[in-house]
């Protein structure tokens, strides 16, 4: 699973994006089918490397985005659901 935000100006520093960043992670977690949540950020946002890395990230790379340029790369692995929900066909 992968995860992407962006807060509007007036709206950072609230706690939006690490509620739905919290959300995401209990979601896929939940359904049993996601190993590994991952997030790339900007370097030059301070912010965001901080907020992963409180949510239990760890950076894991580098990489170029065609459009952003460098990104941080974070990972963070998300434990095995005890009772996947069942997969009908």
């Amino acid at each position: 699973m992968e995860i992407g935000y962006d807060t509007v100006p007036p709206e950072r520093r609230m706690g939006y994006a690490r509620e739905a960043i919290a959300g995401l992670t209990d979601w896929a977690f939940a359904t049993g089918g996601a190993r590994v949540c991952v997030a790339s950020v900007s370097p030059t946002n301070a912010p965001s490397p901080a907020l992963v890395c409180s949510l239990g990230f760890r950076q894991t790379g580098e990489q170029i985005d065609d459009i952003d340029g460098l990104e941080l790369v974070f990972e963070r692995a998300l434990p095995l659901s005890p009772d996947p929900p069942s997969r009908r066909l």
